[in-house]
């Protein structure tokens, strides 16, 4: 890293790396200088403003300043300025402002093939709100000039998968493999494509591959735990290579909540409430809550993880404790609400259904519960479905009135 800390643009990449890990300051820390160098002034302008507003505390007067430069330095921003805004705005999934800054800078340099090619993935990323785009014509316009160029063909691969054309996507990437023989990404995204249509010996095939080269490769060791659970029903080999994974992300990602959230929804969500994988996911966890104390999605991951294994005080403290790190969280709050259910507070749940029933969203557990609550109550559920008008509406509040009345009797 050190041959690198001259250049404005590697910094620019570590500090959006740093506030995207939720390192605010730090990230804060790095971004602040780069001001004053017109290539990366506006991407670093942007991340500054969303750092700030990640802080507990919000720094307004440094927002506002940032925000009335932005404004002035934008007018006179050439090209490459403005991709480098566009990426950030991209990696913050701030999508149509992605796209108004690269269309800016493909229209002041049509032959940029970054940005060419950053266009090409906004509109990959956009495509379930508009199928109708055509991506590839980006990609493929560099790839006249480069028929190798690793960004565009990772492009292509993913706008076939997303199109469900695994055949054409496993071609691209087939080829990428070939063109760079042992660099990891290319043979991770052919490996998720091959699970996608359950091709399990050509995946374990692949995954050897880069096991071969790479033999600590997180993505690689989380391949293997996907196989034992999915295909093998080795639960008990799985939990212990969970372990194995969160040792494994404790030395290369120790600060990287994200990575630890990711992997304790993804192996909880398929392993069938299996007991050991349930105690190697908790782990996950906890783990990313302690990195990212703040973080309600962390905590509302812990309280998650306590309702799977039947901890539903425990349960109910985190989500609280996610609800007031954000009062809005719909995870939290539904989560809360299927504690109450399996809790047996019926009316107490009610109440929070009735405020949060114009959200239609509810979480997997408060579903699970309600069905619980159906097999345990069968006649309160008959009374529920032969109800008149409104109270038919399939309201899960009204559900609960019916099990509170006829327990009741």
């Amino acid at each position: 890293m050190k041959r690198f800390t001259g250049d404005p643009v590697f910094r620019f990449y570590y500090g959006v790396a740093l506030v995207l890990e939720g390192r605010t300051q730090e990230g804060i820390r790095e971004l602040d200088p780069l001001q004053q160098y017109p290539e990366v002034m506006l991407g670093s302008l942007l991340a500054l403003i969303h750092a700030h507003k990640q802080c507990l505390t919000v720094d307004k007067e440094a927002v506002a300043s940032f925000d009335a430069k932005l404004k002035e330095e934008r007018k006179r921003a050439d090209d490459q300025a403005l991709y480098y805004a566009s990426i950030f705005l991209f990696y913050v999934e701030k999508l149509d402002k992605a796209r108004e800054y690269v269309d800016r800078c493909i229209k002041i340099n049509q032959h940029n093939k970054e940005g060419l090619i950053l266009k090409g993935w906004i509109e990959v990323c956009s495509l379930r709100e508009s199928p109708n785009k055509t991506p590839l014509q980006y990609f493929e316009t560099v790839l006249q000039t480069n028929n190798r160029h690793i960004d565009a063909l990772f492009g292509k691969a993913k706008y076939f998968e997303l199109c469900a054309n695994f055949d054409e996507a496993k071609d691209t990437l087939s080829a990428l493999v070939v063109s760079y023989g042992k660099f990891a990404p290319p043979f991770i995204e052919k490996a998720k494509v091959e699970l996608s249509v359950q091709d399990w010996e050509q995946a374990d095939e692949t995954i050897n591959r880069i096991i071969s080269f790479e033999g600590k490769n997180i993505e690689a060791l989380k391949f293997k735990i996907l196989q034992n659970v999915c295909r093998k029903g080795a639960y008990e080999e799985a939990a212990l290579q969970l372990r194995n994974l969160y040792g494994e992300l404790e030395k290369v990602e120790p600060k990287n909540a994200h990575q630890f959230i990711v992997n304790a929804q993804l192996f909880s969500r398929i392993c069938g409430r299996d007991a050991l994988i349930l105690e190697a996911t908790a782990m996950f966890a906890e783990k990313a809550a302690s990195i990212a104390s703040i973080n309600s999605m962390a905590m509302a991951e812990v309280g998650r993880q306590c309702l799977m294994r039947g901890k539903i005080k425990e349960a109910q403290r985190f989500y609280k404790t996610a609800t007031k790190l954000d009062e809005t969280s719909i995870i939290a709050l539904s989560g809360i609400i299927a504690c109450q259910i399996k809790d047996g507070q019926y009316d107490v749940a009610k109440e929070q259904l009735d405020f949060l029933k114009g959200s239609f969203i509810l979480s997997f557990e408060v579903i699970t519960s309600f069905f619980h609550l159906i097999v345990k109550y069968p006649t309160s559920f008959s009374i529920f479905l032969n109800g008149s008008g409104k109270k038919r509406a399939l309201s899960l509040s009204h559900f609960l009135e019916c099990v509170h009345d006829y327990d009741g009797k």
